[in-house]
């Protein structure tokens, strides 16, 4: 685990003591930094031993209410992210398994930047023209990805939400990539603003999370991981062959 969940995580005693100082004290180019803590215990704990999940341990999160909110919440975080990602760069073995898992999580990032915003932008722009056949993959791996909503279920929440849910995947899937994607450029490039300045304009959240929250008991779990490996097989498999006949 790179970033341990911020709302539910335990260390040791030892890490924080050890990391006291440089936690209250951090600075970035000469910034001090008031930010993505959850992400900076995580580095100190990782470079003492090992960072794991425990996966039927879950902490559910209340959401922003407002757009502006949702958008200055992932600023914040995006920020923050890429500030960790010097020091993981810097400080984490080279020989790590997280050294390169956060390498590869980069160039992840560059390479499918670069394609969506050849095929989906750039082509349409100098081609004067979009391929219907280009919106199937964000539609497939949107689904893809989504899958996992099927597995958890507050006990609040009806199966119509989740089914709403995963019909909406490949919605979020664009906002993802048009919106947030776009606005972690900006965030890179702002990233010297190191405060929590992103909440000057009101609390993001409000209210209260659900007090009774349960798994729900599937008889058989493993055929949903299954399902989501097929679907995102499948979803690879289309864009490639999509990617080969343009």
């Amino acid at each position: 685990m790179l970033v341990n969940s911020g709302a539910l995580a335990l260390y040791r005693s030892e890490v924080v003591r050890e990391g006291a100082d440089g936690y209250a004290h951090e600075t970035f180019l000469g910034r001090p930094v008031t930010l993505s803590d959850d992400s900076m215990l995580t580095t100190l704990a990782k470079l003492r031993g090992r960072t794991v999940q425990q996966p039927t341990c879950f902490a559910f999160t209340v959401l922003p209410e407002r757009v502006g909110h949702h958008l200055r919440q992932q600023l914040r975080w995006m920020r923050g992210s890429f500030i960790r990602s010097w020091w993981r760069m810097r400080y984490l073995p080279l020989r790590s398994y997280a050294y390169w898992m956060h390498f590869a999580s980069w160039v992840n990032f560059v390479l499918v930047t670069v394609v969506f915003a050849t095929l989906i932008v750039v082509r349409p722009v100098i081609d004067r023209r979009l391929v219907p056949s280009l919106l199937v993959i964000p539609v497939l791996v949107g689904y893809a990805v989504a899958l996992k909503y099927l597995l958890i279920r507050r006990d609040d929440e009806t199966l119509k939400s989740q089914l709403v849910t995963l019909l909406l995947a490949p919605v979020a899937f664009l906002w993802s990539f048009f919106v947030l994607r776009p606005l972690r450029l900006y965030a890179i490039a702002t990233c010297l603003r190191t405060g929590w300045g992103t909440r000057t304009g009101g609390v993001e959240v409000t209210g209260a999370a659900p007090r009774h929250i349960k798994q729900r008991r599937w008889p058989r779990p493993d055929g949903w991981a299954v399902a989501a490996v097929a679907g995102l097989a499948a979803g690879v498999a289309v864009a490639l062959d999509i990617l080969t006949h343009l």
